[in-house]
């Protein structure tokens, strides 16, 4: 294992099952869309150099003589097709790639969305397993029942009855009520 103070660079390739995109793209699929913003920005400018370039052979064509610059730019009319070419590529990558990444981030959400759900079944089935064994305190057969084990004795049984109460207020009058759920709350 290298140390931290080596100054040898670590050369193992990536794992064949991930791509080796830069934490930022994965984290941030802004930037992917700027990436591709500044992508369409260059598959336009080399659109609009093409059309020049072809208005040029047009010219010459038809037999109009060009001046020097003209001619230099239209001797590299192959590299800018390819130039367009490889840029349109690269566009169709990104665009993909933004896409997928739109994909992940609406199943992350979706997955996040169904764990909160499955917690708060869960905090509310324990709530009401809670307010049964609440409930039931109210019943003469169970306080008798818990009275005769060790485990609870009398003060023990009575705390729990006020704390029962406590937390679940009867609804006597409004103000009254409001004001035992906010204190119980």
């Amino acid at each position: 294992m290298p140390s931290v103070c080596s100054t040898k660079p670590d050369h193992r390739p990536f794992p064949v099952n991930q791509a080796p995109l830069p934490a930022t793209l994965q984290d941030d699929p802004s930037s992917v869309k700027l990436c591709l913003g500044v992508i369409d920005k260059k598959v336009r400018n080399l659109e609009k150099r093409k059309g020049k370039l072809d208005d040029y052979k047009q010219r010459v064509n038809e037999g109009q003589e060009l001046i020097k610059d003209q001619k230099e730019a239209l001797a590299k009319y192959e590299v800018v097709q390819q130039n367009l070419e490889f840029a349109r590529d690269l566009q169709k990558q990104f665009q993909s790639m933004s896409l997928d990444l739109d994909k992940q981030q609406r199943k992350q959400l979706k997955r996040e969305k169904m764990v909160k759900r499955q917690q708060e079944t869960c905090r509310i089935v324990e709530l009401l397993k809670l307010q049964t064994v609440l409930s039931s305190l109210k019943c003469t057969a169970v306080t008798k029942q818990l009275k005769d084990t060790p485990v609870v004795n009398d003060e023990g049984l009575k705390k729990l009855g006020d704390w029962s109460e406590f937390v679940t207020p009867a609804p006597l009058g409004h103000a009254c009520f409001t004001e035992k759920l906010n204190s119980a709350a």
